[in-house]
């Protein structure tokens, strides 16, 4: 399975917002971060993708099967975007908001696997003990791990996380972090997530896209994205990478 764009652009009437972004053979099973400064139009690029709003493409496919080719209900079902802003109004307990999402386009009888499974889910990202709470009585974080909770309840074969941990606490982030890389490599999905925290993407990426102006600048494997001068040229900083004692990448910037 592999994500590949070719030409994808979507303009409002007075302002282009992507681009012509073409992109080849984005791998399953593995984790990638999307990196580029505010107004990019990273968030464009995933509503695009998901069907959400009408953009231009000669060619997207998933797994070689066109997404032009789907239906509205067959694109929701393979395709689970996660929006930035999770907030909610409606009178439904945790529990139900993510039995709700577990269950969209199936079957709405629940048996006994699908409540395990809800259960499973909330333990795995240490929310359970929210699950007869109403959504919006909890805090912006909370919300954030329950909306989490939702994407990773659909059997989707791409993920669109858009700033997943930027309401999360720093354990928290780098808890999330790596169970949505395991659950990518788990499940051989392709996820892309959007994210501004450089530190954070060094870490658990196992690919980059970075993004400027509505364009795809450059893809590649992180320590080569990180080692290239692009980001540096972008974000007009100037940054460092080393590896910790554990192995792991760590970058360290500075303004130019």
């Amino acid at each position: 399975m592999s994500l590949t764009i070719k030409n994808l652009s979507f303009s409002y009437p007075d302002k282009a917002v992507l681009k012509n972004i073409s992109l080849s053979n984005l791998p399953k099973g593995k984790l990638t971060v999307l990196l580029g400064p505010n107004a990019a139009g990273k968030s464009t690029f995933f509503r695009s993708l998901a069907g959400l709003v009408d953009a231009d493409y000669e060619q997207i496919l998933i797994n070689d099967e066109s997404l032009s080719e789907l239906t509205a209900a067959e694109r929701t079902q393979r395709v689970c975007y996660m929006p930035q802003i999770f907030s909610t109004q409606a009178m439904l307990t945790v529990f139900e908001v993510v039995l709700l999402a577990q269950k969209q386009l199936n079957s709405w009888s629940v048996t006994e696997e699908d409540v395990q499974s809800v259960d499973a889910l909330l333990k795995q990202f240490e929310i359970e003990h929210l699950a007869q709470r109403y959504i919006s009585e909890l805090s912006g974080g909370q919300q954030q791990l329950v909306s989490i909770c939702q994407a990773m309840a659909r059997s989707a074969e791409l993920f669109l996380l858009d700033e997943p941990t930027s309401a999360l606490d720093l354990r928290h982030q780098l808890q999330v972090m790596q169970r949505l890389k395991d659950e990518t490599q788990q499940r051989d999905v392709i996820t892309i997530i959007a994210l501004h925290d450089l530190s954070l993407a060094a870490r658990f990426a196992d690919n980059i896209l970075l993004m400027k102006d509505g364009k795809l600048q450059g893809h590649g494997e992180t320590e080569f994205m990180f080692s290239s001068p692009l980001i540096e040229d972008i974000y007009g900083i100037e940054i460092e990478l080393f590896r910790n004692s554990k192995g792991s990448l760590v970058v360290t910037s500075e303004l130019k």
